[in-house]
């Protein structure tokens, strides 16, 4: 399998986890706290993303 796509799914799976700190810090901008609705979306988002590198994790161990 071609490298480079193994190296991309690696660099979206970094990616990511990044988005979602980001979006942690996001949510402390205004206030400096993560209010109940901030922290629903944030467990959303974790989801997703979780779902989204599974995926991903899948198909990188499929490659050879």
């Amino acid at each position: 399998m071609n490298p480079f796509i193994k190296l991309e799914i690696h660099n979206q799976r970094l990616a990511s986890q990044n988005f979602v700190i980001a979006c942690k810090l996001a949510a402390r901008k205004d206030d400096n706290t993560i209010n109940a609705d901030e922290e629903k979306v944030l467990k959303q988002i974790q989801k997703a993303t979780d779902r989204y590198v599974k995926a991903l994790s899948k198909i990188q161990g499929v490659i050879k």
